[in-house]
């Protein structure tokens, strides 16, 4: 027969029936209640119709024993007769007035106002989610995860220690009522103890002023760097002459940054592309202007957090360049919440990853500007501003030709599919020339590719023709072995450099269906006519198409890009 605890009956345990309210204590509780409503409602219900009767016949008519609505209004009329109604009447209108003045200002500028609201409401997403690290509020789950299991663990353990010949499924009962009992009754100790916990893991990722460490290693390298800057000018360690290996005084194309913490022990010159090591330093010295205390440390643990939230303001103008303001709102708002972004644009992560995700985004805005442009003027600017963009790029990331080569190409192929297409329009070249769409297409391609040549050899050095052409091929070869030295290719050994799998870029996407809805958005780009019914079938038969090859296995990379093409291609 199994063994029945003392002090359980029905499964509860004495301590938790001792805690029930007892009904007697409702009773009272209901009663005094009901005292007091009827107390404030000033009527009481009287069953004797009659002594009514003789109360209202022995009234008086200057008895001021009236009800408090008639009260009320007597001391309302009172105050209106002496502190003259008349202006309250005014001001009221006046309010009025003002309300339709707002009203109508909003009206007039919600071409201006709605794409505001929308970028506040992505960049305030975007700060929100990004900022998670700066106070760390998984420790208050952690902490409660922790407390909670460790408490259930002790009951666990009390219970078989008393009663081990208990059935399990009896003992669990009893935990469970010994436990959320210990809840009830210790709230307050069990509130301060997640405290104390969540402090404990806390001081693990904060130094004693309660900054967060930075979250990787290479966002301490540019840390480094900008400390450089602040101290002596320079992101190098020291200045060294390239060609001698000796100690120099001034930069200047002999006299490079020297960075003696790579490549020990001789060290290495720095690379090019410190732009986020300056935007860093200069950062801090702007805000220790109007906060002194504010260490590099804070200053930089946020920047990707600032670059990554400007990034929403140029994919919200390419969304509602697209399809007006509710594609503005969505492009905006996927690239502050997406996972595959927003891993790497933390706060505290900062490298270059979140400039990979605004400078694109800003250079092809640009140009989409530069060829809707109205007049020759803003043309100019807008592709002129483009290629601006694409240099500060280069000196921020070395595989900035990545968004250059992309633009160019496609420029160029639609110019030529372009000029195929309307080929029985032209009469030559003298014809092309008279085109407006032809020409505004080559003149923002050789206005983009020039001012970018110009600012890329400016800003970072780089020669543009040989970056763009062999900028591909060298990242291609970037993890192969050494042949020709002993020591092996330690960059084979970083995380990001790994070849996802098709399985992993579809992940990091979104999964099947977000790349599946991507997919039908671009069709629907195309301007398909939903009253065409050869549209209609097209649309239905290229989801079809789309649902078959996103669920093809063990295709290549190559072949899933290919097919992804063909239902464009055939429109």
């Amino acid at each position: 027969m199994e063994e029945q605890p003392p002090g359980q009956e029905g499964g509860k345990s004495v301590a938790l029936k001792e805690a029930v309210p007892k009904p007697e204590d409702d009773e009272d509780i209901s009663i005094d209640f009901s005292k007091i409503k009827a107390f404030f409602r000033g009527k009481k219900k009287e069953g004797d119709s009659g002594e009514r009767k003789v109360k209202a016949a022995s009234k008086e008519p200057g008895d001021e024993d009236d009800d408090l609505t008639i009260d009320f209004s007597k001391i309302k009329a009172f105050f209106k007769r002496d502190k003259g109604g008349a202006k309250d009447d005014k001001k009221e209108d006046d309010l009025d007035i003002d309300f339709r003045k707002v009203a109508g200002f909003i009206t007039a500028k919600q071409a201006i106002l709605i794409p505001i609201l929308v970028i506040l409401i992505a960049a305030s997403a975007s700060i929100y989610l990004r900022a998670q690290p700066a106070y760390l509020p998984i420790t208050d789950q952690w902490a409660e995860q922790s407390l909670y299991a460790g408490l259930r663990n002790q009951i666990d353990q009390k219970v078989q220690q008393e009663y081990p010949t208990l059935a399990a499924q009896s003992r669990q009962a009893r935990v469970q009522a010994e436990y959320e009992l210990v809840l009830k009754n210790e709230k307050a100790a069990i509130r301060a103890q997640i405290k104390q916990i969540s402090n404990q893991f806390t001081e693990n990722f904060q130094d004693s002023s309660g900054q967060t460490y930075l979250l990787a290693i290479d966002p301490y390298f540019w840390y480094r760097q900008a400390g450089n800057i602040i101290d002596h000018g320079y992101p190098g360690d020291e200045l060294r002459d390239i060609r001698t290996g000796e100690l120099c005084k001034s930069p200047s194309d002999t006299c490079v940054n020297w960075d003696t913490h790579m490549e020990a022990p001789h060290g290495r010159a720095n690379f090019p592309d410190t732009f986020h090591a300056y935007f860093g330093a200069y950062l801090y010295k702007v805000v220790i202007a109007f906060s002194p205390s504010t260490s590099l440390m804070t200053v930089f643990f946020f920047l990707s957090l600032i670059i990554g939230t400007l990034a929403v303001i140029p994919a919200f103008l390419i969304g509602r360049k697209v399809g007006g303001n509710i594609s503005g709102f969505f492009a905006s708002v996927m690239v502050a919440i997406h996972p595959a972004i927003l891993n790497r644009t933390v706060a505290g992560f900062s490298d270059t990853d979140a400039y990979n995700v605004f400078f694109p985004l800003l250079i092809s805005w640009l140009v989409l500007e530069a060829l809707s442009a109205k007049g020759w003027k803003w043309k100019v600017s807008w592709a002129s501003s483009a290629g601006i963009a694409s240099g500060v790029y280069s000196s921020a990331w070395g595989g900035w030709w990545f968004i250059f080569d992309f633009i160019i190409i496609s420029l160029t192929g639609y110019t030529i599919y372009y000029l195929i297409l309307h080929r029985k329009e032209f009469n030559g070249l003298r014809g092309i020339m008279k085109n407006k769409r032809a020409v505004t297409n080559i003149s923002v391609l050789l206005i983009f590719f020039v001012v970018s040549a110009a600012m890329v050899s400016l800003l970072s050095g780089a020669n543009l023709i040989t970056n763009s052409i062999m900028g591909p091929s060298g990242f291609s070869q970037i993890k192969d072995v050494a042949t020709e030295k002993i020591w092996p290719n330690v960059l084979t050994t970083v995380a990001e450099q790994n070849e996802p799998g098709i399985g992993g870029i579809v992940a990091q996407v979104g999964g099947k269906l977000l790349l599946f809805i991507a997919l039908l958005g671009m069709l629907v780009m195309l301007k398909l006519r939903f009253s065409s019914k050869l549209d209609v079938w097209f649309l239905l038969g290229s989801a079809a198409w789309y649902v078959v090859i996103l669920n093809i296995s063990g295709q290549s990379i190559l072949s899933l890009t290919v097919l992804m093409a063909v239902p464009i291609a055939a429109r």
